[in-house]
């Protein structure tokens, strides 16, 4: 029977003699630092799976009569032969859905009220999400207001510190939830954040932010990667450039040994810091989009490219469950949530202003891990490596972070993304509002593997204004 998730915790140790062996190189213990890290896991279904959704489905009602599914996805989504699928599949088990398809792309704080009321309406008893990381963020944050509606109807009372309250996800937690990913980017089949674009606070507001908790984590993924076929090229590029980003910043982050021991010590952070089982996902990850990103990228026809680059976003979303992101995600956060005109050229509506969450985090990125190689530069350069950076062989452990940088930049212009977020509309008079809201991004900020102060941010936004 699926568990919402499975809990492996690892440690060191010798029971026949109780004498602990503490970890050496990246991940020494340290006197303060946590001993042990928890790898949080979702049940997968991978491959031509999307016909399966109702036996899925009807496992976790475990034969409830008269029960009800909420399907949220998007209006765009509700036209595709995937949504033709999955609703096939449920109708043929005879269950009763309701489909919400208001998702905003890019979400935000009133979107994700507005999902939360619908739901609320609806008290669904499964939730199933089919779509990108907004419609599996929205389906997150829906289930989880209309299941345990906060006091006085604030929004903020379950938003991460220091924009929100911070206060846990009741231990009774949501009903189950199937996620359906349509991009091979966001891992939020994976993963226990929801993310959304705040639009009223007094020091963040325009600026992201979220939810995060593992009992946030979907009870299913099913990922198909017929689902690849169909996307358009700007989103296989803005979600490819998601799947690298969190790749790079989970292996670099901070050390679980270097992370202050939780109290109780068990309820450890999704944010944990990098530890040996990401550090597999992500080595994948990023090997595969050395090998597959950039055909991903030039070649619409080239399923291969994509399939591969939805594995590595699955594999990576698992890491990044449990290792967190850290930079460049948090320099994205306010860049895209200020968004004033810019509309990419194809792929996104053009009913709002948007920067694609990926976009946002790569053009960021180089700055970011110029800075960050000086903590640990063998990991940067791991990271280039694996890109297939050239000129590495004889390279120095100081050029580590702009060898890395130079990767990132060389596709992102294969990608024909804007060259820095000056192509936003951004110039030096934003950088104080940018770098006060990034800052205020703690849960990402102190992911990193060096200390990072407000100055430090305001320098990357300003390398981050034209990068070639």
């Amino acid at each position: 029977e699926p568990a919402n998730e499975v809990y492996l915790h690892f440690f060191f140790a010798i029971p026949e003699t109780s004498v602990v062996v503490a970890a050496q190189g990246y991940f020494a213990e340290t006197e303060h630092g946590d001993t042990a890290f928890s790898v949080r896991t979702v049940n997968l279904n991978y491959g031509k799976v999307l016909e399966e959704v109702g036996h899925n489905a009807n496992l976790l009602l475990k034969g409830k009569k008269n029960s009800r599914i909420a399907l949220f996805t998007d209006k765009n989504l509700k036209e595709t032969t995937h949504f033709d699928l999955v609703m096939g599949a449920l109708q043929k088990q005879n269950l009763e859905v309701h489909v919400y398809d208001q998702v905003r792309i890019e979400p935000t704080d009133y979107s994700f009220v507005h999902a939360s009321e619908w739901c609320k309406d609806i008290k669904p008893d499964l939730c199933i999400s089919l779509g990108g990381g907004s419609v599996m963020d929205t389906a997150k944050a829906a289930l989880l207001y209309a299941s345990h509606p906060p006091p006085d109807g604030d929004f903020f009372y379950y938003v991460n510190k220091p924009v929100g309250q911070g206060n846990p996800v009741p231990e009774a937690g949501l009903p189950p939830h199937i996620a359906i990913p349509t991009t091979a980017g966001t891992g939020s089949e994976c993963t226990g954040f929801a993310i959304c674009k705040i639009t009223d606070h007094p020091t963040s507001a325009l600026s992201k932010t979220g939810i995060a908790s593992a009992l946030l984590c979907p009870t299913i993924a099913v990922v198909d990667p017929r689902v690849a076929f169909t996307m358009p090229s700007m989103v296989v590029a803005s979600s490819g450039f998601d799947v690298l980003c969190h790749a790079i910043e989970s292996y670099t982050a901070k050390p679980y040994t270097r992370r202050a021991k939780a109290v109780p010590q068990h309820a450890r952070p999704l944010n944990q810091g990098a530890n040996p089982y990401a550090d597999f996902s992500c080595i994948e990850a990023l090997r595969i989009c050395g090998e597959f990103f950039e055909r991903a990228i030039v070649d619409d026809s080239d399923h291969e490219a994509r399939e591969k680059m939805l594995w590595a976003s699955t594999i990576v979303g698992t890491a990044m469950g449990n290792a967190g992101v850290a930079i460049p995600h948090g320099l994205s956060y306010p860049v895209c949530g200020h968004v004033q005109d810019f509309r990419p050229s194809s792929g996104y509506p053009k009913e709002n202003p948007i920067i694609p969450h990926g976009m946002g985090v790569s053009i960021c990125a180089p700055a970011a891990v110029r800075l960050t190689s000086s903590g640990c530069p063998e990991r940067h350069m791991k990271c280039a490596e694996l890109l297939l950076a050239e000129n590495i062989k004889d390279a120095s452990l100081d050029d580590a972070g702009e060898i890395l940088a130079q990767s990132i930049i060389r596709l992102l212009k294969l990608a024909k993304f804007p060259n820095g977020i000056s192509a936003f509309g951004f110039g030096e008079k934003d950088l104080p509002s940018l770098s006060t809201a990034c800052f205020q991004q703690k849960r990402v900020i102190d992911n990193a593997p060096i200390e990072v102060n407000e100055e430090n941010i305001i320098d990357m936004y300003k390398d981050s204004a034209t990068l070639w």
